[in-house]
């Protein structure tokens, strides 16, 4: 079931919408939680399994898209490995922006990420104060001082 986004109706936020492709509840709720309070200018949505995205990626058309995914790489059903491939391969997806958030560090899971053409691989966050630093990161690559505020 697709989310809305984070606190905020889009009509009060208009910036840069990240999408989190995640199972695990506990640690989209810790981002959550850190992009709030990190007054972030992202508007995050959310979907809990890669089936559930690449539905949501093939219906989105232009500017519907996010403007970043941040994908689980180890996830039931599809595996991130499988929708990073099926995202490059579509012709409307091919361009996006996809950083792998995951708790592997095998170093064959960061070389198949970078094959298929992730723009980033990064360690899932062990506590709180990993999560404000991703969403700090985020916000910085991908809103800098252009995003709306609270």
């Amino acid at each position: 079931m697709p989310s809305t986004p984070t606190d905020m109706s889009s009509a009060q936020r208009l910036g840069p919408r990240l999408l989190v492709v995640d199972d695990n509840d506990d640690d989209v709720e810790l981002l959550r939680i850190a992009l709030k309070r990190t007054d972030s200018g992202l508007v995050l949505s959310v979907e809990k399994s890669g089936e559930a995205a690449l539905r949501r990626l093939a219906a989105a058309v232009g500017a519907k898209l996010p403007d970043v995914v941040l994908l689980d790489w180890k996830m039931p059903g599809i595996s991130g490995a499988e929708v990073l491939k099926a995202i490059r391969e579509a012709p409307t997806t091919h361009h996006l922006p996809v950083v792998v958030l995951s708790s592997s560090e095998a170093p064959d899971d960061l070389r198949v990420a970078t094959a298929l053409g992730a723009t980033g691989y990064l360690p899932k966050p062990a506590d709180m104060g990993g999560y404000l630093a991703l969403a700090r990161s985020l916000d910085e690559a991908w809103c800098g001082a252009t995003c709306p505020r609270s």
